[in-house]
């Protein structure tokens, strides 16, 4: 008896009469010890550091690389930009960074200096003060500051040289006044002086503007009618009014038409469907059941008392039961009036409720 042995031989795929496993082995050694390793993958090989070559056409943009537009995917890229465009004006390695370089240094402002006249004393009598700038004038004792203000003591007055003397004693002088700004005396609207102060030198301006705002009368427009009723068209009816009421009411007669059409429409299926049983045919109705009741009737009692045979049984049966439907049909007549409906799978669900109604309003009306 012989012994096989079966063997399984590695595939090969052959690439340009090659094995694919030729291509990682490099050398003897490593062809001998990839042939002793169960996987061919066995990590020793030379890595590819080449750069792999760039495809004829790509979607993507490449600096410095010149297109012949043949490829009808290609598009340019465009370069982001953030900001204002400035160009090559600043250069991003002169920036400044935090704590580093000199800082910008804001110039001065112009500070201009504004005059101010000397508040308006109510409270000196009409005696006090120079018109003509004499050495009496109150002028003459206060002291300013470097912009030309009168400075006040500690208790807010001008108490120095109220009565016109410097505290030294010394006469004042219409010149003295007049280097500071103030003139003669003569522009005072009171007639008095503009050299004396006083500790109540005020005025409430927000009194004096809403009494004179309170005094004035608006301006009225010129093309505007003194009253609202003295305009033409007051009293009138507006023009919208007409034009509202009349599309209200032709919306109104479309609404009544669609009630009408869909009324006729009712009638027409109920006449169809449903209609009154007329007086003399009801008549004519109950008049014929009675008469085959009795028939029948008659023709039970005929029959003998003892049925003995099966035809006799179910004729009896049949009489019986012909009686007793007669008998619930005259019930259902013995009314004033009947209303018929086709009680077919259909329509019979509607028709009943129809009629029902029907039988309402007639009994809700007298006949």
């Amino acid at each position: 008896m012989k012994e096989v042995v079966a063997t399984v031989k590695r595939p090969e795929f052959k690439m340009s009469g090659e094995s694919i496993f030729g291509l990682y082995a490099k050398s003897a050694s490593e062809q001998k010890l990839l042939s002793k390793s169960e996987s061919p993958y066995t990590g020793v090989y030379d890595k590819h550091m080449a750069e792999p070559e760039k495809p004829s056409y790509s979607t993507f943009f490449e600096k410095g690389k010149e297109y012949d537009g043949t490829n009808v995917r290609f598009f340019k890229q465009r370069e982001a930009v953030i900001g204002k465009n400035v160009g090559d004006s600043i250069d991003p390695q002169k920036y400044l960074k935090k704590g580093d370089g000199i800082r910008y240094i804001a110039p001065a402002a112009h500070e201009e200096k504004m005059y101010r006249k000397p508040p308006v004393d109510n409270s000196t009598p009409f005696s006090q003060g120079g018109r003509s700038g004499d050495g009496d004038s109150a002028l003459a004792g206060v002291q300013y500051n470097a912009d030309g203000n009168p400075v006040s003591d500690g208790n807010g007055s001008l108490d120095a040289g109220r009565s016109g003397q410097d505290p030294s004693g010394a006469q004042g002088s219409a010149n003295n006044g007049a280097a500071h700004g103030y003139g003669s005396g003569d522009y005072r609207a009171d007639g008095r002086g503009g050299g004396a102060f006083s500790r109540d030198a005020t005025k409430n301006f927000v009194t004096s503007n809403i009494v004179e705002i309170s005094n004035m009368v608006p301006k009225r427009r010129k093309m505007q009618a003194p009253l609202p009723t003295s305009r033409k068209s007051f009293g009138e009816t507006p023009a919208y009014m007409s034009r509202v009421k009349r599309e209200i009411a032709e919306e109104k007669a479309f609404v009544e038409s669609l009630q009408e059409a869909k009324a006729q429409r009712q009638q027409q299926a109920h006449a169809k469907y449903i209609y009154l049983l007329p007086r003399a045919e009801h008549d004519k109705l109950v008049q014929s059941m009675r008469r085959r009741n009795d028939e029948c009737i008659y023709e039970l009692q005929r029959m003998p008392l003892s049925k003995d045979t099966a035809g006799m049984r179910k004729r009896k049966t049949e009489l019986e039961k012909t009686v007793a439907d007669i008998e619930v049909a005259l019930k259902k007549l013995d009314r004033d009036a009947l209303f018929i409906y086709k009680d077919d799978p259909v329509n019979g669900q509607w028709c009943k409720e129809a009629a029902l109604k029907e039988a309402q309003k007639y009994a809700a009306h007298s006949h």
